[in-house]
């Protein structure tokens, strides 16, 4: 997965070598309070969704500080949502 990642973001975001693994390391460090959103069996969907949006919102801003554009981070972006849609069996 991450072989996957860190092609996509050289080849279709166009990041270089320093950028690509800034991005895989911020993805990382959120890695697991992404995780415990999406396990946690008391918050309604509604709740998990707010905290994943906070939680993008906090991943943009190291986007940001690392030197990714806008359209670099909305391209990452969409690239998740394509990913989160085909695992969910085609979208919302």
């Amino acid at each position: 997965m991450q072989q996957a990642w860190q092609s996509y973001l050289k080849d279709s975001v166009k990041l270089s070598d320093a950028m690509t693994d800034s991005v895989l390391a911020i993805r990382m460090q959120y890695r697991p309070q992404m995780r415990e959103i999406f396990t946690d069996q008391s918050s309604s969907t509604s709740d998990k969704q707010t905290k994943m949006e906070n939680l993008r919102k906090e991943m943009e801003e190291h986007y940001k500080a690392a030197g990714l554009t806008d359209d670099q981070i909305h391209t990452i972006h969409e690239h998740e949502d394509a990913m989160r849609a085909r695992r969910s069996g085609g979208g919302r």
